[in-house]
């Protein structure tokens, strides 16, 4: 599954540099749909964030940085 979601996760993050923040939010969004990944947990927060949905942001940062120290990635 993971090659499914790679490709996702490069058109959501390519959205967010070019500021196309429905863009992003639909990758990420497919992303998740196929696996709950970290990445893309951040990257729609990321999204988000820029569309003004600061709630629903702060709570896909909150996973994504639980999924990342499962990880052992503090980062």
């Amino acid at each position: 599954m993971r090659d499914e979601v790679g490709p996702l996760l490069e058109t959501g993050q390519e959205a967010l540099e070019a500021g196309g923040w429905e863009a992003a939010r639909e990758a990420f969004s497919a992303a998740l749909a196929r696996e709950e990944s970290p990445e893309a947990m951040f990257g729609l927060g990321e999204a988000l964030l820029w569309l003004g949905e600061t709630d629903e942001t702060v709570r896909l940062d909150e996973r994504a940085y639980a999924g990342f120290r499962r990880r052992g990635d503090p980062v």
